[in-house]
Order: structure tokens, then C-alpha cells, then sequence
């Protein structure tokens, strides 16, 4: 029975991984609809009211009151083949919404209020169900305060976050609800076109009891930096992100090695948007590191969703003076072979698809 425990621990961290970092396969990459259109980009680049999922700092730059709200499909196919078995990981598509309220206190002061809810794809490891994951889901609130002067702007948002897991459909855990907090710098320089930003989200500890045994399933923290640049103040603006997810407290058990042969996660996003009147166009690519450190055949199996590139499309278009609509599709699609502990081989095949819808309201 603890083998089972711990292998459907590990298993829960590792989907948890992927929800937790917005970049792999059982999340999208990133939660507003303008973000994921540009390859997630968001640290330096404005996005109205949603900025405020990636870089608090960046509301103090909104010159009116904005709302944004959105959700996203996804749906993942992927299959395995080794020397002795093939089959096919059963999925389900996946929910996620965001939502964000941004204000203007006085000239220097914004505030705002966001939230994210993300449900992940059931899952079965194998084709006769043997390992499966009933849910796993996690949503958050945020109240992002910012202070703008000269250009430079620092912005703060604490964080509430709930985190419930179901195992094997039998084993389930509590809901845990912890605090964190997303801290971020940002500075514009309007007659060349450029923000540049910082930002930090810190790791939130969500603690379970399961059987008698005591784990923390976390949330990484990641830090980040990013810059967009409107050429020549035209519309053209490109924009790239960098940040990096510290992996390595993922997953916590009281008085054992926990080490699951993760690499931190490096994350380079490269964006693109045209802006006219009353319309935009954006395209995006983003790549994400190896997760893996050690290529065992039991961490493949229970994260089978590990794709380094994602390509992106989006768009908005004017209904009103005061409301837009927003569209974003994202896909990745990734064949690689790996190796076991004991020399053979082993090949994954997915492919991801995800598209997200988004209103906008301006006051």
C-alpha cells in the first residue's frame, strides 16, 4: 500500500508540475487570451487588464480602468512505443478561465483583482485504466497593487491559492489552501517604445496528509525577466520573455529522499503583435526545457506530456469604444525517444491543442 501511495504522490507532483509552471502539457502557457496569442509572453509587454497574471507592475501603465475575462480548451493526444508495449495515455479535454479587474486610484496608484481556475485532463496510464488520475485542479486569487512615477513602476500582488487532488479515483486528498506572493518591477520608455520588466512569483506550500504519510505537493517559485519594444512606435511590437521554475521542492515527504531527477525549467518566449485601430494580430513561439534529469522509464510513463516547443496565433478585434474580443490558438507537437535504466529504448509522440476565448472592457 505505500508503494502505491508514494507512486500516486509522485505521480499527482509531476501533473502538478504542469499545471504549476503553465508551460507543459496539462496547462496552456499562459492564462490570458493576449499573453498565449504572443507565445505567453508577458513580462514586459502590456495586455490590459491580464497583465496582471504575469507582472503586477505593468497595471500602473493602463490609462483607464479595464476588466478582462476568458477561458481555454485543451486537448492532448499522446502515445508510447518500446521494445515490449505500446499504447495510447487516454486524456480528456481540459477547462481552464482567468479573470482580472485593473483601476486607477490617482495618477501613480492602480489596483486590481484577478483569479485563475485551472482543471486538468483526466488521465489513464495505461489502456486498461491500471493507473489513473481522477483531477487535479487549482485555481487562485491575486490583488495586484502597483506605483507608477516617471516611468518606473513597482507592483505587488499576494496571492491565495486552493490546490485538491484525486487519486487513482480512490485516494484523495483534502483541498490545501496557502498563501504566496508576485512581486514586480517594470520601466517604460515611451519615446523609444520599450518596457522592460522583473518578476517573481514565490513558492507556495500546500501540505497533505495522505495514509499517515506527510507531503507538501508545491507550487515552484520563478523568476523572470522580459522587454517589448514597438519599433519605432509603429504597432510592430516584438517581445521576449525569460524565466526560470525552480522544480527541485515540487514534491516534499517527511523524512525521505524525494529527488525525482527533475531539472529546473527554463522557459524562452518570443512574440509578435501588429496593432491598428480597432484591430491587433499576434503570433508566438516558446520553448521549454527538458524537465527531465534522469530518463527513468517511471517518470516517462507518469508525465508523458513533456513538450519543448509551442507555436501560437492570436488576435483582437474591436466590438465597441469600450469592448474588444480576444482569440488565441496555441499547438505543440513533439516525437522523442528516450532511454531506460537498463539500456532500452522508449519513444513518446503528443500533440497539444488549445483555444482560448476573451472579452475586454474598458471605463
Amino acid at each position: 500500500m505505500k508503494t502505491m501511495i508514494k507512486l500516486s504522490l509522485t505521480m499527482a507532483v509531476l501533473l502538478m508540475a504542469t499545471a504549476a509552471t503553465a508551460t507543459e502539457g496539462l496547462s496552456p502557457i499562459a492564462y490570458g487570451a493576449q499573453t498565449q496569442g504572443m507565445g505567453g509572453v508577458g513580462i514586459g509587454m502590456m495586455h490590459g487588464a491580464e497583465s496582471s497574471l504575469s507582472n503586477p507592475a505593468l497595471i500602473g501603465y493602463l490609462k483607464n480602468n479595464s476588466a478582462s475575462l476568458g477561458t481555454s480548451y485543451m486537448t492532448i493526444d499522446s502515445k508510447y512505443k518500446s521494445n515490449s508495449d505500446s499504447g495510447t495515455f487516454d486524456t480528456e479535454p481540459a477547462l481552464n478561465s482567468y479573470g482580472a479587474l485593473s483601476s486607477s486610484i490617482t495618477d501613480s496608484v492602480s489596483i486590481g483583482a484577478a483569479f485563475t481556475n485551472m482543471n486538468t485532463l483526466n488521465s489513464s496510464i495505461d489502456d486498461d485504466g491500471a493507473f489513473a488520475l481522477s483531477q487535479v485542479a487549482k485555481s487562485r486569487v491575486l490583488i495586484p497593487v502597483s506605483y507608477n512615477i516617471a516611468g518606473f513602476s513597482i507592483g505587488i500582488a499576494p496571492i491565495l491559492e486552493n490546490q485538491s487532488m484525486g487519486l487513482f479515483g480512490v485516494l484523495a486528498t483534502n483541498p490545501s489552501t496557502a498563501f504566496g506572493f508576485d512581486i514586480g518591477l517594470a520601466y517604460d520608455l515611451p519615446s523609444w517604445g520599450v518596457i522592460v520588466g522583473v518578476d517573481y512569483k514565490s513558492k507556495i506550500k500546500h501540505s497533505y496528509d495522505l495514509d499517515g504519510d506527510n507531503f507538501n505537493v508545491n507550487t515552484p517559485s520563478e523568476i523572470g525577466v522580459g522587454v517589448s519594444w514597438d519599433v519605432l512606435n509603429t504597432g510592430h511590437t516584438i517581445a521576449l520573455d525569460y524565466k526560470k521554475v525552480d522544480t527541485s521542492a515540487f514534491f516534499e515527504i517527511s523524512d525521505e529522499n524525494t529527488d525525482l531527477g527533475l531539472n529546473d525549467i527554463n522557459v524562452f518566449a518570443l512574440g509578435y503583435q501588429y496593432e491598428a485601430e480597432g484591430w491587433a494580430v499576434r503570433a508566438g513561439y516558446r520553448y521549454i526545457s527538458d524537465l527531465y534529469e534522469s530518463k527513468a522509464e517511471e517518470l516517462i510513463y507518469i508525465f508523458p506530456y513533456n513538450t519543448s516547443s509551442h507555436f501560437t496565433l492570436g488576435g483582437s478585434y474591436a466590438l465597441s469604444d469600450s469592448i474588444s474580443g480576444d482569440l488565441a490558438i496555441s499547438y505543440a507537437i513533439s516525437d522523442k525517444d528516450y532511454s531506460y535504466n537498463d539500456g532500452d529504448s522508449f519513444n513518446m509522440k503528443n500533440s497539444q491543442m488549445a483555444l482560448t476565448l476573451g472579452v475586454n472592457y474598458s471605463f
